[in-house]
């Protein structure tokens, strides 16, 4: 999904649902924890000491549904469904091994961080949503900056004109870099940003 943020939506690609209702059943076959993004909510069946270390700092659009069944008719708009494990990095490698054998031909599986494992509609990227953002204001890639920190940021940081990776990146966000900058705990980009607006 991709929109200003005057919420003017631009464009919006979402995961088939079949394949959106085959990851809820996986899930809830194995007790995983599941977050479903469904245009600008975000929907899970219930916040729990798992799923509050990456959305605890969500203020507006964080829903506990209690059960599936009670968005049923919301399903077909899925954007996205991430898979949380904050404990065991392993429960997520299996998973996404479950879902690229059940699912590789709907969607693409994203190992987006330590904690996480995304289910993403096929070919959608952060590049293609750049690239869409950039043409629908006239501006080439070579004229971006993007920060990034993990492998799922690689593509992104090679593909603009200055990519920017943490301190605390995965090693492939760094090499893909044109330039490593302090950690998020360091505030990097933001001191970026400011000394580039100092100059």
């Amino acid at each position: 999904m991709l929109q200003t943020r005057h919420e003017e939506m631009l464009s919006k690609t979402t995961l088939p649902l079949d394949a959106t209702r085959q990851v809820i059943e996986i899930c809830e076959a194995r007790g995983a924890d599941l977050v479903v993004y469904i245009d600008n909510g975000i929907y899970l069946k219930v916040m729990n000491e798992n799923i509050y270390p990456i959305y605890s700092n969500v203020v507006s659009g964080l829903f506990e549904v209690g059960g599936w069944d009670t968005i049923t008719g919301k399903l077909a708009d899925a954007n996205k469904c991430l898979v949380v494990d904050s404990y065991v990095r392993e429960n997520l490698i299996e998973i996404g091994r479950v879902f690229k054998e059940a699912l590789k031909e709907w969607v693409d599986i994203l190992h987006t961080s330590t904690s996480l494992v995304e289910v993403m509609p096929k070919g959608v990227t952060k590049v293609t949503g750049i690239r869409k953002l950039a043409d629908s204001m006239g501006i080439p890639l070579c004229e971006i900056m993007a920060f990034g920190d993990f492998n799922n940021d690689v593509e992104m940081l090679a593909a603009v004109g200055l990519g920017l990776a943490v301190e605390n990146a995965s090693s492939r966000a760094k090499t893909a870099a044109d330039l490593v900058i302090g950690s998020v705990e360091e505030h990097g980009p933001a001191k970026f940003l400011q000394e580039l607006l100092d100059r």
